[in-house]
């Protein structure tokens, strides 16, 4: 039977365990490559340092990119699109049947700016993130950005959630995405930061899933789920699976449980309104 959460500005310790899930997606008709120039590669990488005793590096706490050397892409229907190269990329437009596929080298960082930018899948990811030392995904202020998977994912390529990132990953910004999907909505290979943006989820599975570290420091969520609202599971390294929830303002049905980490959870602060079996 499903309970009721409320928790307003809280501070708690937790632990526990639940399972994880998967699924698959699929391939595209055309592809385009983009690249960009690694001018300011240098420049970026000093930016992403962070502190050993902080989960949030700079540029993580950016919520708006530098977009002085931005190439933007604006989405076609039936046309994948891929990057390859470390940089900041401004996608727009509205497109069905579209994966952006990030493959980029293993020190580089890849920046997506979300402006205004709509794009619907009956069953592949809309953002596939194979190779590169992170992702940040950013929401560019005042925009209205929706990704949508209709129905569960089918391909052999292991991804398993619309936003679908073999590494760190970091969300931000001022604007709003809205997820869709039949399966899992975000979920992240390393470590997931967010750091601000508004999020409205609807998933079959989990809101938000990450094998090592989940760390918020501010946002506002939304989230109806068919599982988990938040999920961090490492099947191989029962020290990880950590949630850590620094602020934000959450509101949560889930099916399942509410934030479940196997690790530890941590909540410093926030409001929380969670409709689930298990708040946390």
């Amino acid at each position: 039977m499903k309970k009721a959460f409320t928790m307003i500005t809280a501070l708690v310790l937790l632990a526990g365990c639940a399972e994880s899930t998967a699924a698959v997606s699929a391939e595209a008709e055309e592809t385009t490559v983009y690249t960009t120039s690694s001018k300011e590669e240098n420049t970026e990488k000093e930016e992403d340092t962070e502190e050993d005793d902080s989960l949030y590096s700079d540029r993580d706490m950016e919520q708006e990119a530098d977009l002085s050397e931005a190439k933007t892409i604006k989405v076609s229907d039936n046309q994948d699109v891929s990057i390859t190269e470390e940089g900041v990329y401004v996608i727009t437009g509205t497109a069905e049947n579209v994966t952006i596929t990030v493959n980029a080298a293993e020190d580089a960082k890849v920046q997506l700016v979300l402006d205004n930018v709509s794009i619907t899948n009956e069953s592949r990811p809309v953002i596939e993130a194979l190779e590169a030392d992170k992702l940040f995904i950013t929401t560019a202020e005042g925009s209205e950005n929706t990704f949508t998977v209709n129905r569960a994912f089918e391909t052999g390529n292991g991804s398993d959630a619309v936003i679908d990132a073999g590494m760190d990953l970091t969300m931000n910004g001022p604007g709003t995405l809205t997820i869709n999907s039949a399966g899992d909505a975000v979920s992240a290979a390393d470590d997931l930061t967010i750091t601000g943006g508004t999020y409205v989820i609807n998933s079959g599975e989990d809101g938000f899933e990450v094998n090592d570290v989940l760390a918020v420091a501010d946002g506002t969520f939304t989230i109806d789920a068919g599982k988990d609202g938040f999920h961090a599971e490492n099947s191989d390294d029962d020290t990880l699976g950590i949630i850590v929830m620094d602020d934000g303002s959450y509101t949560i049905n889930a099916d399942d449980d509410g934030i479940q980490g196997n690790g530890t959870v941590t909540i410093n602060d926030g409001t929380y309104d969670i409709d689930a079996v298990e708040g946390i």
